[in-house]
């Protein structure tokens, strides 16, 4: 995640999974999602196989700036600690999440008006897409651990 956002991400995290009832976790299945990552995910469907899950091709999600993530719920349905079962079901729990990241100031993909993205979630500091682009080809970035994040502010 973008270093603006990692530690807020992680203390909310943190404190979700306490909300959620023994058997269910909340666990992220994207947060940074490279420009190349994200054309292969956006090729699925269209020249390669699968389903499309994406209408962003590199450089127009927010994944590829570090200010987003998407989720999975993981049930453990025998109780046996294994957390076998993953779903992305807007069922109550599910819901739950949703509802704890909107009020945390959070984006949810599922309010998208057109390719709804329910496991999806995104923070843009007021920035657009198109801005966000521009930033990172004109340059104006941070180095963390090696990573390319844009710049937030001044």
């Amino acid at each position: 995640m973008h270093p603006l956002l990692r530690e807020e991400l992680t203390n909310q995290y943190l404190e979700i999974n306490t909300k959620l009832p023994k058997g269910v976790r909340l666990r992220f299945t994207h947060t940074l999602r490279t420009m190349q990552e994200q054309n292969a995910l956006y090729a699925q469907g269209r020249t390669t196989k699968g389903k499309i899950v994406t209408n962003a091709k590199g450089g127009t999600s927010w994944h590829n700036y570090g200010c987003a993530f998407d989720i999975v719920i993981l049930y453990d349905k025998d109780s046996n600690g294994t957390f076998e079962t993953a779903s992305w079901d807007e069922d109550k729990y599910f819901m739950m999440v949703v509802n704890y990241f909107k009020s945390k100031g959070w984006f949810w993909g599922g309010d998208f008006r057109s390719f709804k993205d329910s496991p999806h979630f995104e923070k843009t500091f007021g920035l657009t897409i198109n801005q966000a682009l521009a930033k990172y080809n004109a340059n104006d970035i941070v180095i963390n651990n090696g990573v390319k994040y844009i710049k937030i502010g001044g």
